[in-house]
């Protein structure tokens, strides 16, 4: 059996002195420019740049035996304990198609507070593309945020930080839908703005982010992460693209304001996830590699891992071995790692460095996490 390096090594990957732009150089923002003019609209485009980030999925099927999934959603309106976030579907009205991912289509939509009402709660309905049954998606429910549901108002699991489901139906075709807030997009879409808005202007050496705002938004994840796992929730999908984004002010742009706040998406919710690209943890790669893959290879180490790929798209706009085909894991299993941008505060380097560390038992807790990222937030504000 194939076994992964004890040492840590790193890419040559994105090497440069402080502020060049080999540091924040993307071949693929640069192919995302050229090809704009290939799709019809913004969102196909938008669809198109976001799959070589699109979650990868196993075929799962999972249903009730001599129950239709119409028959379930009855069953599962009645629970006694969390029984009322399963919304007659007449409640919520989809809107237009913003966002598709490898299970599901979002939507803007509008939510009524109650069937005498009009709608007028503005709400993102995320559809579940036909094939996946509420059997399946109800497998897959995480029991802290089952045991959360009885605790709060909204009936779900509800923490600071991360993106708590208002709702579930069962629309009249017969797809599975999670009601949730409306957010202003992900993270990566912001990130993957960002970087577009540099290339065309040619500030191919400007980062995302300034390194302040850098480690702001590492915090934020982190203390969503934090919550999740104090629930005994594991994300087991963690990166940009499932970190939700928002503003402080309604409707203010967060490409144009400080006042941004992160939060985490699509936690243990997924039939069949097995994570994403290089976002996974050497243990889940070999897993695949060897075809042993099982939920006991996803832990809370391996969402700190995948923390540390995401704490890298943050400081570098860039996705974690972008240049690399998907499949070749022996680039992670061999101990390579992206390299982060020559001017990284040591700390933060030092940092990120034990969060993607081949041994799992070496990586820190996001308590611990925290707790660093307050000291280098604390250094960087007397720089």
């Amino acid at each position: 059996m194939a076994e992964f390096t004890s040492e840590f090594q790193t890419t040559t990957e994105g090497l440069g002195a402080p502020g060049s732009s080999i540091d924040y150089f993307s071949a693929r923002i640069e192919s995302l420019m050229l090809r704009r003019s290939d799709f019809a609209s913004d969102l196909d485009y938008q669809i198109e740049s976001s799959k070589d980030s699109w979650s990868e999925v196993r075929d799962v099927r999972c249903e009730a035996p001599g129950i239709t999934d119409r028959e379930l959603f009855a069953n599962l309106r009645q629970h006694p304990e969390w029984g009322r976030i399963f919304k007659n579907p007449d409640r919520v009205i989809l809107g237009r198609k913003i966002a598709e991912g490898g299970q599901a289509e979002i939507y803007e939509g509008l939510q009524r507070t109650s069937m005498e009402e009009a709608p007028t709660k503005e709400v993102v309905v995320k559809v579940f593309k036909k094939g996946y049954s509420l059997a399946a998606l109800k497998s897959q429910w995480p029991l802290g945020m089952v045991r959360k549901s009885s605790g709060n108002g909204s009936g779900w699991y509800c923490e600071p930080y991360t993106c708590w489901l208002m709702g579930v139906t069962l629309l009249h075709d017969g797809r599975v839908a999670f009601i949730l807030e409306a957010y202003w997009g992900d993270l990566r879409r912001l990130i993957d703005s960002l970087m577009l808005q540099r290339h065309k202007e040619n500030r191919r050496d400007q980062a995302p982010f300034e390194e302040k705002k850098a480690v702001r938004i590492m915090k934020q994840i982190a203390e969503g992460m934090h919550n999740l796992h104090n629930n005994d929730i594991l994300h087991r999908d963690l990166k940009a693209a499932n970190v939700l984004v928002w503003t402080s002010k309604r409707d203010a742009d967060p490409r144009e304001t400080d006042s941004m706040l992160c939060a985490i998406a699509d936690f243990e919710c997924s039939v069949g996830v097995v994570g994403t690209g290089f976002w996974r943890a050497p243990e889940i790669l070999l897993a695949i590699k060897n075809s042993s893959i099982g939920l006991h290879v996803f832990t809370k180490e391996a969402d700190v891992y995948s923390y540390a790929m995401t704490c890298y798209e943050v400081l570098t706009g860039r996705k974690p071995f972008e240049d690399h085909p998907v499949s070749q894991y022996d680039v992670v299993l061999s101990g390579q790692r992206p390299s982060l941008p020559a001017s990284t505060y040591s700390q933060l380097r030092e940092l990120i460095a034990k969060c993607w560390h081949c041994d799992p038992s070496t990586r820190p807790t996001f308590a611990e996490i925290k707790r660093e990222l307050d000291k280098i937030i604390k250094s960087l504000q007397t720089k």
